[in-house]
């Protein structure tokens, strides 16, 4: 038995070696150092063969990886730091990954040599490299901004001034000018309602109309304002003008029918023309269900009203008066109620009525509250048409 467990360990340990080897062979050292770093991991006793491809992997991808830096190292002004901080960041995590195994010495007393490469310098210029590289052209967009007075133009530079902080935290005013490329690309938006309906218009509508808020529907790029005295920075104007406010007449309907219906009310057995009983098969009685015609009259009340408010948002760029947008608005808001009442046998009611018995309705409405309540749905129409401003 004991025979059998150390042929086993020694074909595992030999086969683990050999895929080791095989990784090396085709160039997949980092791979192998994994594997290697596997099989070492939580060991005392330490193989040999392990320690030894850990080792031979390691001097191989670290000689490679270092000619690659001594390459990048001198064409660093060609845009290649990109490549140079992703060379040094892979050489970093290769050398903390068997740092944590230092000093390697196997059971057998074999010692592994490491020899780390140092990536500081180049990894530093690069970055610097890449800071500078992007700083500039950030720059450069917040310069055409200004000049062009672009939306656009400031939002790309301030994704571009975003991406310096990649590199370098602050690299220069990268912040301050990554602030002030927002503040040229944000739009603002002037919300304003303008009241021309024929006849007359219900104080608490317009005052309804003036405290709607509008703040959340700002975006990033987006803000929206009421406020008149803010003039001189909007770029656009959101007119809301509403031409039309009608309440209907009140409406009530009734209506009258009557509900029949056939129902059971019980059972007598069958019986033959002698007086006998009639017998089933299985030897009971024969039952025969009764029936009994019975009807209710029912009265239903209906009772409707509705407002109807109409506009129209036109949306205009301030300084050029170019119409962007002009959409016509009409809500409609409805009032619904019903009272359903009945004299008879309720039993003889339809699906229908059953569900729908009901005293009284409700009052109708006022005027002045159907009208807010429209406004309030105008209000939801107008979120949506100015969230979808592609400005």
């Amino acid at each position: 038995m004991k025979n059998l467990l150390y042929t086993l360990s020694m074909f595992l340990l030999l086969t683990s070696c050999k895929n080791i080897e095989k990784m090396v062979e085709k160039g997949e050292y980092d791979k192998a150092i994994v594997y290697a770093t596997k099989k070492l991991a939580g060991k005392k006793n330490k193989k040999t063969s392990h320690v030894k491809a850990l080792e031979d992997a390691f001097l191989k991808v670290s000689e490679r990886d270092y000619e690659e830096m001594n390459y990048l190292s001198d064409n660093l002004n060609s845009g290649l730091w990109d490549n140079a901080i992703r060379l040094t960041n892979k050489i970093e995590a290769r050398q903390n990954k068997v740092k944590p195994f230092l000093p390697l010495v196997s059971e057998e007393g074999y010692v592994a040599h490491f020899k780390f490469i140092k990536t500081r310098d180049l990894k530093h210029r690069a970055l610097d490299s890449g800071a500078e590289f992007r700083y500039n052209h950030a720059v450069s967009l917040l310069d055409r901004a200004i000049e062009s007075n672009e939306k656009s133009m400031a939002r790309r530079a301030y994704f571009a001034f975003k991406d310096v902080g990649d590199y370098r935290f602050n690299y220069k005013n990268s912040i301050e000018l990554e602030a002030q490329a927002y503040k040229i690309g944000v739009t603002h938006i002037l919300v304003k309602f303008e009241h021309d309906a024929y006849g007359y218009i219900p104080f608490e509508m317009t005052n309804l109309l003036d405290q709607v808020p509008v703040n959340h529907l700002d975006t990033k790029w987006k803000d929206f304002h009421t406020d008149m005295t803010l003039h001189d920075k909007v770029d656009y104007i959101a007119t809301v003008e509403i031409l039309d406010i009608d309440v209907s007449p009140e409406r009530e309907t009734v209506s009258y029918h009557v509900d029949k219906k056939k129902i059971k009310t019980g059972f007598k057995y069958a019986k033959k023309k002698n007086g006998e009983f009639k017998i089933d098969s299985t030897g009971s009685r024969i039952k025969i269900d009764i029936f009994k015609k019975v009807k209710a009259r029912v009265t239903e009340i209906i009772r409707e009203k509705s407002s109807f408010v109409a506009g129209r948002l036109t949306v205009s760029k301030v300084n050029s008066n170019r119409l962007v947008k002009s959409i016509p608005i009409e809500v409609e808001n409805e009032f619904n109620d019903y009272a359903l009442r009945f004299n008879g046998d309720k039993r003889a009611l339809c699906e229908h009525d059953i569900h729908r018995i009901k005293a009284n309705p409700l009052p109708f409405p006022h005027d002045i509250d159907m009208i807010l309540d429209a406004t309030s749905i105008l209000e939801l129409q107008l979120n949506d048409e100015l969230r979808s401003l592609n400005i």
